[in-house]
């Protein structure tokens, strides 16, 4: 697809793309994507409850930190934020204490 076309496209839905970047290489490139299980790739910490419910228990703090590669703090609610008391604070102080031991 050639740049020009791109544009168009963008301009024609500009209305339409709640998530502009996303929604653009979507349509882009969607059907060249392949679906991997959200759980290990993006696991949305928003939805702990439903994964846990879902796998009966098994998607517990111990599950997660074993096979889960991103978690992905969408919305309001950040670690990194010192009002955060959320499920997963200790891990992410964690990790970012060994990250700095890095440095």
């Amino acid at each position: 697809m050639k740049r020009d076309a791109i544009l168009d496209d963008i301009t024609q839905n500009r209305f339409n793309l709640f998530l502009p970047d996303q929604d653009v290489l979507n349509a882009l490139y969607g059907h060249l994507t392949l679906q991997i299980p959200d759980e290990l790739y993006n696991y949305d910490v928003r939805y702990n409850v439903l994964y846990y419910a879902r796998n009966k228990g098994e998607w517990d703090l111990d599950w997660v930190i074993k096979h889960t590669v991103f978690l992905h703090f969408c919305g309001r609610d950040k670690p990194w934020r010192k009002d955060y008391h959320g499920r997963y604070t200790a891990l992410y102080k964690h990790v970012q204490h060994c990250c700095r031991k890095v440095d």
